[in-house]
């Protein structure tokens, strides 16, 4: 059993102040670590939700993908199955469509709006919910367009129309940030508070350096990728709210 007389004595008192300055110096460490304000509102801020030409489009475009691969790949397995009467390509579209309408549509120069897709739908015999996408991946999607659309000249890519420079970023030239971007979306949806309560948060060094604690839960590869997309997208959100 320990002494009371330790407690008092010089020892404790020089014990102490070793540990008080320990506890200054992580307290320093945390400060010094602190994730930089575009890193901070790319992971607080929802940006997605937010009404702004720039996110719109994003998400529009998002969606313009997904719908148009699944029904493509819809096409592809009415083909095989050898079914005339199953729609097989977008020609099928025609008699509820003016086909130059549906042409629009595939090329991207139109929206999608909900009496096509609920047409679709119906025409393809599937759940309509099938061709929306789910809410990660939508995100994601969004978040690689908005990224590689203020970033055009770093990620050096052609002038083509959104839809067809999107399918090229997302199959062929970028498949590492599309795989980023899932992974950032995927963190900031798995975060317990809402909106709100974290900008709130992100004010207080304390909540920060415990949002900090869950990135350093991850893997660091992990981590590391999903902080460089939140930098990319909470440089967009503050120049967006300049």
């Amino acid at each position: 059993m320990v002494s009371k007389v330790f407690f008092e004595s010089p020892a404790h008192r020089a014990i102490k102040n070793v540990t008080t300055k320990f506890k200054m110096y992580a307290a320093y460490k945390r400060v010094a670590n602190e994730m930089k304000p575009a890193e901070k509102i790319g992971l607080s801020d929802h940006w997605f939700a937010k009404h702004h030409p720039a996110y719109r489009k994003a998400i529009k475009i998002a969606f313009q993908i997904h719908f148009l691969d699944t029904v493509e790949q819809i096409f592809e397995q009415n083909k095989s199955c050898k079914i005339d009467s199953s729609p097989q390509s977008w020609a099928a579209f025609n008699t509820m469509r003016d086909p130059r309408n549906v042409d629009r549509v595939v090329d991207g120069t139109n929206g999608i709006t909900l009496d096509f897709l609920l047409g679709v739908a119906a025409k393809l015999k599937v759940d309509v919910a099938r061709l929306i996408p789910d809410l990660s991946e939508w995100i994601a999607l969004a978040t690689v367009h908005l990224i590689t659309s203020v970033n055009r000249n770093i990620y050096n890519f052609p002038n083509l129309k959104d839809v067809e420079l999107f399918r090229e970023i997302v199959d062929f030239r970028a498949p590492d940030l599309v795989e980023k971007a899932r992974l950032y979306t995927e963190f900031i949806l798995g975060l317990s508070f809402s909106e709100s309560d974290f900008e709130d948060k992100m004010k207080s060094k304390c909540d920060s350096a415990e949002l900090q604690a869950t990135l350093d839960r991850l893997p660091k590869t992990q981590s590391t990728k999903i902080l460089e997309i939140a930098r990319l997208i909470g440089e967009i959100v503050l120049t967006n709210r300049k």
